[in-house]
C-alpha cells in the first residue's frame, strides 16, 4: 500500500502533519521516486454511492412504487430542496462524505418514522448489490 502523507502549503512552504512519520518512510526509500501534490478529494466513496443507489433508493422505490431516478429525485427535493454551500446549490453529487452521510440520516430516520426501515451501510452485504451505475 502507498501512504498519503497529508499536508498544508502556505506561501509556497510544505508542512507536513506528521513530519516524524513522513520523513521515517522516506528513510525506506532509494533512487528515483514520483512526487504528486494534489487537493485533499471530499467525493464520497463508491461503495456509499453503492449502498445509496442499491439500497436506500432501491429500497424506497419499491416501497412506494417508484423507479429509481425518480425516488432519487424525490430524495433530493424533499430532503436537499434549495440548501446552498459556498453560494451554490447543493447537489448530492457536490456533498463530502460528511454531507451524504448526513443526508442519508435524515432519509433513514423519516422513513423509520413511516415504518419503513433502511438498514445500515454496516448491516449490508455490498457483493449482492446490483451495481449502482445501471441507474
Amino acid at each position: 500500500m502507498i501512504p498519503i502523507f497529508r499536508a498544508k502549503i502556505e506561501n509556497g512552504e510544505l508542512t507536513h502533519y506528521s513530519e516524524e512519520t513522513y520523513n521515517e518512510y522516506l528513510k525506506t526509500l532509494n533512487g528515483f521516486v514520483n512526487v504528486i501534490v494534489r487537493k485533499p478529494s471530499s467525493k464520497r466513496s463508491t461503495q456509499l454511492n453503492k449502498y445509496y443507489w442499491g439500497v436506500v433508493v432501491k429500497l424506497l422505490g419499491n416501497e412506494l412504487g417508484l423507479t429509481a431516478p425518480e425516488m432519487h429525485k424525490d430524495l433530493k427535493e424533499q430532503f436537499i430542496g434549495l440548501r446552498k454551500i459556498d453560494g451554490d446549490c447543493l447537489t448530492s453529487t457536490k456533498m463530502s462524505n460528511k454531507q451524504f452521510k448526513d443526508y442519508l440520516d435524515e432519509i433513514k430516520i423519516f422513513y423509520a418514522q413511516q415504518e419503513i426501515v433502511i438498514p445500515d451501510p454496516n448491516d449490508v452485504d455490498y457483493n449482492t448489490i446490483e451495481d449502482f451505475l445501471a441507474y
